[in-house]
Order: structure tokens, then sequence, then C-alpha cells
């Protein structure tokens, strides 16, 4: 060895290669939970970097003359069992690479070509930092009951400076889970808003800010972000549940609380859905509405597939069979309901039974109604 082994001469060697490392991150302003997001990223941050620091580290161990000490452990310790932790992580590491949806990930080939050369460098470099030079040097200072515990202690302090670059120094959040099954919103969309909002470890991190990122999603209504220790986020959805189009604008519906929102549908979907219109922010009184006209209507065998509220607050309704009912404003002596119901009552007899159905029936009379067939005058 042409340098004698020391601790120190250990920590200085080990000192210049986080120098190197993080020096490329530096440069490329390279953000720590951002490194495996894209091909650039993990070109410069893994590969790049980190093939730097292992050629330093074969240029220093030259230099030092530690080669033969640092790959090359005269004792033996354990049995043939101890194969069996890297048979395991590399089992684990094999499922992974099944279960991965690599049509998800952009220039998957690149992507998964510089990870895994930058991984086979992240490997040989810790080794050789932690289990080589960290033990050759520790030997030359201290007890071998303490070389052990200063290679470990290396081991962790050379991660510290990830904080430094957006690691959080707590537990992160390591899953997330969403409690119900999301029939409208598409992954891609959570994906786009979610790992913008999960910044922080499991302790900082903003519920809020997870809470409102996912409710900006069209079909989401409402949101319950919730931490289960300890280390994942359990996200319930509540989606509209579209009952009815709403106005003439395309994609306009409204949901279960008589709420507007914009959601796209299949048009077989769309068609079956009644059309309500009314002024903004009358949406759920039109709902409403809608719901007792369907219920008087029932009793006849007929069905509303259109509801107005007009400007003016009048009401009119179009049926199935395609008839127009102006039933109008309400009135302090012949309310809505008091004149719907008359003209249902008497509808078997004065309506049903005539041979041409009329196109249109005038409620708005206090005492009676009014019936226009398509190409006549008005009749009582």
């Amino acid at each position: 060895m042409r340098v004698k082994p020391s601790a120190l001469t250990a920590i200085v060697a080990i000192l210049g290669y986080l120098v190197v490392v993080f020096s490329v991150w530096m440069i490329t302003d390279l953000d720590y939970d951002e490194v495996g997001d894209t091909v650039e990223n993990v070109r410069t941050g893994i590969t790049l970097a980190i093939g730097l620091g292992v050629i330093y580290l074969v240029i220093v161990t030259t230099a030092l003359g530690w080669w033969k000490p640092a790959i090359h452990e005269p004792r033996k310790v354990g049995g043939g069992w101890m194969w069996a932790v890297p048979v395991l992580l590399a089992l684990g590491a094999l499922i992974n690479l099944a279960t991965t949806k690599w049509g998800e990930i952009d220039q998957v080939g690149p992507y998964v070509g510089y990870l895994a050369l930058g991984t086979v460098f992240v490997g040989f470099s810790e080794e050789l930092l932690t289990r080589g030079l960290a033990i050759v040097g520790g030997r030359g200072s201290m007890h071998e009951k303490w070389v052990w515990a200063f290679s470990s202690l290396i081991f962790g302090l050379i991660h510290v400076p990830n904080v430094l670059f957006g690691q959080s120094g707590a537990e992160t959040v390591k899953q997330v889970v969403f409690v119900e099954a999301l029939p409208h919103t598409k992954r891609g969309e959570v994906e786009q808003v979610l790992p913008e909002a999960l910044k922080g470890n499991f302790f900082s991190l903003n519920l809020e800010t997870v809470r409102g990122a996912l409710e900006k999603l069209p079909w989401v209504r409402k949101v319950d972000v919730r931490r289960v220790w300890p280390a994942k986020l359990e996200i319930s959805i509540e989606e509209h549940k579209p009952v009815a189009r709403w106005g003439s604008a395309s994609g306009e519906l409204v949901n279960s609380f008589g709420e507007v929102f914009s959601g796209n549908l299949p048009d077989q979907e769309l068609d079956a859905m009644p059309l309500l219109f009314g002024p903004q922010g009358t949406a759920s009184e039109v709902l409403s509405r809608y719901g007792e006209f369907v219920e008087a209507f029932a009793a006849i065998g007929e069905m509303p597939v259109q509801v107005t509220l007009s400007p003016r607050l009048a009401w009119q309704l179009k049926l199935q069979n395609g008839m127009l009912v102006d039933i109008g404003r309400e009135q302090p002596k012949a309310p809505v309901g008091v004149r719907l119901q008359r003209f249902i009552e008497i509808y078997p007899e004065t309506v049903a039974k005539r041979a041409v159905r009329p196109a249109v029936v005038d409620l708005r009379y206090p005492n009676g109604f009014a019936m226009r067939v398509a190409g006549e005058g008005k009749g009582k």
C-alpha cells in the first residue's frame, strides 16, 4: 500500500467523493425528489453524477494503493445461508420489474438504460466507500469491533447531504391509497396533479394542498385525506353523480346535489338524462322541481324529459311524448302544484283520449287550461 491506512485518510477520500457528486447536482439545480422523474434527471442526477464519483474513487483508490484490501476480505464469516439474502433481493427485484407498468413511462428505453447503469454505479461506489475504504482506513486506526461501527456510520453520513437537495429528513409518504374506485376520474389526471401536491414528509405534508389539487379535477366533488402511520396517505374521493344535463352548453351536467359541473359522458348516457334549464344558481331548485314533476306525471304514465325555469321564474316542461306544458310562475291563489295537480286529474279524460294529442298545454290560467294542437288555434 502506497499510503498507510487510517480513518482520517478514508474520511478525506470519502468527502472528496461527495464533493464530486453533489457538485453536479448544484450545477444542474437538481432536486432530490425529482431525480427519478424524467430521463434527463436520471441521466444527470444518477448516471452522470455517480459515474464521475466512480471515476474519482478509482483514481483515489489506485493512488492510495488500497485496492486489494478494499475488495478482498480474507476473513470468512457466516455460512452458506447468507446467500439467501441476495437471492431474496434478486427475487424482489424481478417481481418489481414484472409488475412495473412500462407503457406508462415516457422514453422507457433510455430511462431504463440510464437507470440500470446508474444503479450499478451506485452499488459499486457505496460498497467501495463504506465496505472498502472505510474498513481499510478504520483497521489502520482502531480495534476491529469499532471498524464495522465506523463503516456503518460512514454509510449513514454520506446520505445526509441529500437533505440539502430536497429530501425530507423525516419519514416520507411511501404509499398513497385511494379508498373507492373512480369510474370517471382517469389515473393520468390524478398523476398529473398529485405529485406536485405531495411535498414534504409524513408530518409536514399539507393535506389541504392535496385535497385542493384533486378537487380541481372535473369529476371530483369532494376529497377527504388522512395520514395513516407510518408512511401512508389514504384518500377518499367522492365523484359527481350526474343525474341531468344542464343548459345548452356542451358538457355541463347536474349532480345529485343540484350542483353544476363539467364532465364528458357517452352520447347514449347523455340522451337518457333529462335536460334542465334555468338562470345561474338555480340548478338545485330546478332539479328539485324536476323530481316533483316526475312524481306527479308518473300517476298518468308520462315522463318529463325537459324542465325550464325562465329568467322571469316561469316553469315549462316537455314530456317524453313531445308535449310542452307551460305552467307559468307561482301565483298566490293558484300555486304551481295546485294547477299541475288539477291537470293531472283530468288528463286521462280530456287529453289522453283525444285522437290527436295537443302539442302545447297552457296551465297559466288560475281556473283552467288551454290546449293547442299543431296547426290549430287555441281551445279550452
